[in-house]
């Protein structure tokens, strides 16, 4: 069965997340938030949970 369209929007925004933060795990890219300096291994666990979401959208849709 297609993905409903916001289903897919929504998977492929989780997707992207993920893949940003994996690029800023692997390129180490620093983030400051208001002089506060983001740790790298919270790239990973958030990339981790986007993926889990990612793959939560799809699994809905398909019923599996």
């Amino acid at each position: 069965m297609p993905l409903k369209p916001f289903t897919f929007l929504a998977a492929v925004i989780f997707t992207l997340a993920a893949l940003v933060h994996l690029a800023r795990l692997a390129l180490g890219w620093p983030v400051v938030i208001n002089g506060i300096e983001i740790p790298l291994w919270a790239s990973a666990v958030l990339a981790a949970i986007a993926v889990g979401m990612a793959i939560m959208v799809y699994r809905e849709n398909s019923g599996a």
